[in-house]
């Protein structure tokens, strides 16, 4: 076991049950362990008869068991992966462990030593789990002990005032966790899955075995020996003969192979299941494109992954299964390269600001198995047989890509665009003018499909309506599914959690206002957790709940489209004294009319050293996304220049002087905007009034009456008290 990182060696006598513990250097050799040993067991109690130990190099060792059975003691090891064949210690190490944390919080005084011995002295004086008192049946009595640290005043140490103390708050924690591991125990015994009754294990037969690095069951491999409660099995050596390996018995069970795969993935599907049928058809199409085939034998090695069925219901009450396989049991996953396209959400939102600018139509697609229509080259032998996929037939059939975001792609540029698609795995979204729409429609030629659909369409968990003047989304299905039977409670860190990441979800998608309120959430951990932040998730919750909004891309005057960008900061807010960033883009016209396009709340990953640099922090983010935003829209056709806002004073009489900061840093981010000034990639930098800067609600948890009002009418006032901008 370990403690504060140290290996420590814990020895329990089997009948007993006392205990001797003792800090031990990482790596330390057989030999050392012995002496150690020897001085704190064996020279005071007497040699044991047997000695069980862990499979460990230095317990493994030839020295430890010569120098024990010089002193009549035989080593037994356990098998592989089962510690719990090591029960009685094992069953030890969390009592012991959190008495010496409790001893070593209380009094740190007392050294890591003194720690430990007080709190293995309170194991072996107390009342144990099995209800025996090992002092108790060694010495044949208990060592007394001070009712009272007070009563060791008089003594002429003083520290015995903290030993004493010390030892109490140990024996009193060891009681409780005492209580706590028999009601566990009560509670829930485990009973080994393996083997069955049908399971025959025998010489010679071939067997799966299980091994915790792997999690999952390998094989198959030829049973050696049986002995008792552990099996030997013959492992293959690429450099020599195959060698043994001992497992327990409940960590093998019996090989079989399947001679039939389909008819064994169909029976399944059941008719008394009432998802029986869309399993079904799932397993038909999967095995009629040739991803499922036979597999009459299990290579020697081979890792054997688990799998299961996922079952949704759609919105228009087709029920819809999903068989998946494992895969994060793969060995080989980590080296494997994994492509699976995900529109992001600010991308979504330009394609909907196209849409609504130009007039656009809008489509969805649904593809069926895209994943199984791919044509990638594998680097490795795998039972999957893939073919042509979608993103490929785009590219080959005159779409672009975009460069904020791989998974958008443009049908044309600048003068000859005339629109796009989305991809989100299998969903694409298709926008644009008649030969866009015809481009697709080539694509999906070869492709099976659910065919398309016109809005209202729930796209990427967002549902999304169309009518001749705007373009409405929300994603009220969402929020009635989270809390269609009310405001769940939260009584645990896994409750907060949970309703943290649907929280985070709706404020990426269309609940921008809720983002500082989930970002300072999110910075909990489950050490720091108390019941004021479940306080504030509920509050939030709740807010969410009632007040439903609609985000709106009214039509826009392409002729006088413009970047509103905003951004502030808040210096040194966060509990761990970081900085909280925020920024907000909108691309609106010369009316009030805006499209929210992107926002961000996020803790600083930059050290800032006053408020003047994590303002000019926040500003730099935000241009730094505008200019890309700026640019995809630059190839849809519109030049849009960049306005930048901040209530930073400071900061804007930096820029339209020519201040020198002293910091290096500040500098470096000042020259960035105006050299963005001079080459005209931002058309003005703008004075706001704080209570007029829409990214104040992104960095500080206050009331914004303008977000409601972008939120309810797609609106936003151009309020500034100063501008600096460049002119011929």
């Amino acid at each position: 076991m370990y403690l504060d990182s140290k290996p420590v060696l814990h020895a329990v006598c089997n009948g007993t049950k006392f205990n001797a513990a003792w800090f031990i250097k990482e790596g330390e050799t057989a030999q050392n362990i012995f002496s150690l040993f020897f001085r704190g067991w064996i020279s005071i109690f007497g040699a044991p008869h047997r000695v069980t130990v862990d499979k460990q190099t230095n317990f493994a060792s030839a020295d430890f068991s010569v120098l024990l059975l010089a002193e009549c003691a035989i080593v037994d090891s356990i098998a592989v992966d089962a510690h719990w064949s090591q029960g009685i210690v094992e069953r030890h190490h969390e009592p012991l462990r959190r008495t010496y944390l409790r001893v070593r919080q209380e009094y740190d005084c007392l050294g890591e030593d003194n720690c430990l011995a007080i709190a293995v002295r309170a194991v072996n004086v107390t009342t144990g789990p099995e209800g025996l008192i090992p002092s108790l049946l060694v010495f044949g009595t208990i060592p007394r002990l001070a009712l009272r640290p007070e009563s060791a005043q008089e003594d002429s140490r003083e520290s015995n005032v903290s030993r004493l103390s010390a030892a109490l708050i140990a024996r009193g924690e060891y009681e409780r966790s005492v209580a706590e591991y028999r009601v566990k125990t009560a509670q829930s015994s485990r009973i080994p899955e393996f083997p069955r009754e049908e399971d025959v294990i025998e010489v010679g037969a071939p067997l799966l075995v299980r091994r915790e690095s792997a999690y999952e069951y390998g094989g198959p491999f030829v049973c050696a020996q049986i002995d008792g409660n552990q099996v030997e099995v013959f492992i293959p050596n690429m450099r020599g003969p195959a060698r043994k390996q001992a497992f327990s018995i409940h960590n093998v069970k019996r090989y079989r192979s399947s001679p039939a795969l389909q008819e064994n993935l169909i029976l399944a599907a059941t008719t008394d299941d009432p998802w029986g049928e869309a399993k079904e058809k799932e397993l038909q199409d999967l095995i009629q494109r040739g991803t499922l085939a036979p597999a009459e034998h299990v290579p020697s090695g081979a890792t054997v992954l688990g799998s299961r069925f996922v079952n949704t219901q759609k919105t228009d009450g087709r029920m819809k299964s999903r068989f998946i396989v494992q895969g994060f049991r793969d060995p080989e996953g980590k080296a494997t390269a994994v492509n699976a396209p995900t529109l992001s959400r600010y991308m979504l939102r330009v394609i909907f600001s196209i849409t609504a600018i130009h007039g656009l139509e809008l489509a969805y697609r649904d593809y069926s198995q895209a994943y199984l229509q791919s044509a990638w080259q594998l680097d490795r032998e795998v039972y999957i047989r893939l073919k042509d996929d979608v993103q490929s037939r785009l590219r080959k059939g005159g779409f672009l890509v975009a460069a904020l975001d791989p998974c958008a792609f443009y049908f044309g540029e600048r003068e000859s665009f005339s629109g796009g698609v989305g991809v989100v795995v299998d969903d694409i979204l298709v926008f644009g003018q008649a030969r866009a729409f015809q481009a697709e429609a080539c694509v999906a030629a070869g492709l099976e499909h659910k065919g398309i659909s016109k809005p209202p369409f729930t796209f990427n968990g967002i549902r999304m309506h169309q009518t001749q003047n705007e373009l409405l989304t929300d994603q009220d299905a969402y929020i009635d599914r989270c809390f269609e039977a009310g405001i769940p409670s939260v009584e645990t860190f896994e409750d907060f959690r949970s309703m943290r990441g649907k929280l985070m979800y709706l404020a990426t998608g269309t609940r921008p206002e809720i983002q500082f309120a989930v970002a300072k959430l999110s910075q909990v951990t489950e050490e720091s957790y108390c019941a004021d932040h479940a306080k504030k998730l509920l509050g939030t919750a709740k807010y969410v709940n009632a007040f439903r909004v609609k985000l709106r891309y009214p039509r826009l005057d392409p002729k006088t489209l413009r970047l509103r960008v905003f951004a502030d900061a808040s210096y040194a807010s966060n509990d761990d004294y970081t900085s909280q960033v925020g920024f907000v883009v909108f691309l609106g016209d010369a009316s009030e009319n805006v499209h929210y396009m992107h926002s961000q709340s996020v803790k600083a990953k930059q050290v800032a050293h006053s408020v003047m640099s994590a303002e000019l922090l926040a500003l730099v983010l935000a241009y730094d996304f505008a200019e890309a935003v700026a640019n995809e829209l630059k190839r849809c056709g519109f030049d849009v220049p960049i306005i930048l806002g901040t209530d930073s004073k400071q900061i804007f009489d930096a820029i339209a002087s020519s201040s020198i900061l002293q910091e290096k840093r500040q500098m470096i981010r000042l020259l960035l905007l105006r050299e963005g000034l001079q080459m005209r990639r931002i058309s003005e930098i703008i004075h706001v009034p704080g209570i007029q800067n829409i990214a104040d609600a992104l960095t500080k948890q206050r009331d914004c009456g303008l977000w409601r009002r972008v939120l309810e009418y797609g609106k936003l006032a151009d309020v500034f008290t100063a501008r600096v901008f460049l002119f011929d």
